[in-house]
């Protein structure tokens, strides 16, 4: 069975991954919901497909998962520094 997305479990499920970001400042974290840290996650968006994130990525291995779905996926993208 293909591992799903969980951005909530703080690490990727492929490659363990720790997606835990720079903390929250305190005087803006009633923005944030509970979180007290950032996300290293990356929302990859194609305008083609759809207007806004279509897949999330791992920093790390750059494993995709379906926004929608949570289901991991083989498409890839290239990254440009």
């Amino acid at each position: 069975m293909a591992k799903s997305f969980d951005e909530d479990a703080g690490e990727c499920p492929e490659c363990g991954g720790n997606w835990k970001g720079e903390e929250i400042p305190e005087k803006d974290r009633e923005c944030f919901g509970d979180r007290t840290h950032f996300s290293l996650v990356i929302g990859v968006e194609d305008p083609r497909i759809y207007d806004g994130v279509s897949w999330w990525m791992c920093p790390h291995c750059r494993q995709m998962w379906d926004r929608f779905t949570g289901e991991k996926t083989d498409k890839r993208v290239e990254i440009k520094n």
